[in-house]
C-alpha cells in the first residue's frame, strides 16, 4: 500500500506523517513516553512515602509508650 493512501485513510497529510516520523527517529523514547502516567506514578510514590512516614511516627510513639509502661510495671 502506498503511504499517501494510508494517510488518506487516516485523514492526515503526508507531511504530518513525516513530521511524526522525524520526531520518532530523533527522540523516540521521549516521543513514546507517557508523561501523564509517570506523573501519576510519582504522585502515588509521594503519597505512599508520606503514609509510611506517618505509620513510622505512630509506631515510634507506641513503642515509647510500651517501654514506659514496662518500666512502670517493672517488667523486663
Amino acid at each position: 500500500m502506498v503511504l499517501s493512501d494510508l494517510c488518506d485513510e487516516a485523514g492526515i497529510q503526508p507531511s504530518q506523517y513525516y513530521r511524526w516520523q522525524k520526531a520518532l527517529f530523533e527522540n523516540g523514547e521521549a516521543a513514546l513516553s507517557d508523561k501523564r502516567g509517570q506523573k501519576a506514578c510519582d504522585r502515588q510514590i509521594a503519597e505512599l512515602e508520606a503514609k509510611l512516614a506517618t505509620k513510622n511516627e505512630v509506631m515510634s510513639e507506641l513503642l515509647e509508650a510500651h517501654v514506659a509502661l514496662k518500666k512502670v510495671l517493672g517488667v523486663s
